[in-house]
Formats: structure tokens, sequence, C-alpha cells
């Protein structure tokens, strides 16, 4: 029995982690950052770019393939960008670091993120809004293939000759 998994665009899922990875978690970062005056434009601009970023990629992957694929690449992004808002909201000296009453420049000691455990409801919580983003890329890459089709001349039929 052949495995689902090896009829997966793995390669440029994977780029596309990566670079969601580094974006988001550069701008998410900053904004979680204490030093940041303004941190809403980071943080608007870390999710923003993220989003373009999965729905590029679903555009270009996932035209003509099944909603099981879908699903798994809004799941994968879901995790990715779960791992980033996780580990950037982490560190004391971040935004989100209550620091159990010390001064947020205390800095000697990561936050409570209670191991993990708020890790699998982040992915759910961004599962959503990916799976909505890798939907639209679909449906728009499914459009584009449709209509070239109905653009393309069909090798059986021949030119009409000049009169």
């Amino acid at each position: 029995m052949r495995s689902r998994a090896r009829g997966l665009p793995w390669k440029p899922w994977l780029a596309s982690v990566g670079v969601s990875l580094v974006v988001g978690g550069v701008l998410i970062g900053h904004a979680e950052s204490t030093r940041t005056p303004n941190p809403g434009v980071w943080y608007a601009a870390g999710f923003a770019s993220v989003a373009a970023i999965v729905l590029i990629t679903a555009a270009l992957t996932l035209g003509r393939k099944p909603w099981l694929h879908v699903a798994a690449f809004a799941a994968i992004a879901a995790i990715a960008l779960g791992l980033v808002v996780f580990t950037t909201s982490a560190p004391s000296s971040s935004r989100s670091c209550q620091n159990a009453g010390q001064p947020q420049s205390a800095g000697t000691y990561d936050c409570d993120t209670s191991f993990g455990f708020g890790m699998p409801f982040l992915v759910v919580v961004f599962f959503v809004p990916a799976m909505a983003l890798a939907t639209l890329g679909k449906v728009g890459a499914d459009t584009y293939v449709s209509v070239r089709k109905r653009e393309k001349p069909q090798a059986s039929e021949k030119p009409e000759a000049p009169r």
C-alpha cells in the first residue's frame, strides 16, 4: 500500500515553514520585546507576512490536490506559527511574561509556559485561519487551472484555415 505522505510537496512546504519561522520570529519577536514602543504594528506585520507566505505557498502547491493535502498544509503552517508565538513569548524579557511580580527587566528566568502545554491550544487556534488561507490558495489555483484549460485549444481540434 502506497503512503499518502509521498504525494505531498514537502520541499516547498518546508521552505515555506522555514521562511515563516524566520520572518515571523523576527517580527513577532520584535513585538514581544519590552523595548518596542508600538508592538501592535510589529504583531500585525508578523502575522500578515506569515499569512501571505501561507497563501502564496498554498496557491503554488495545492492546485488540483485533494482536500486532505490542504488540511495537512494548514496543520503544518499552524504548528510553525504556534512555535513562533510560543518561543517569542517564553523569555522573561518578553512583553507577554508577567515575571511573577518582578520587574520585567529582571530577566533571570524564563516565563512559566507550563512546559509547553499551551502549544496545542495555539495550534488549534491558528489552524482555523491557516485552513482558510490554504483553502483560498487552493481555490485560486484550481480556478486558474480550469480557466487555462478552457482557453487552450485541444490537440484534436484543427485550427481554422485562412480564407
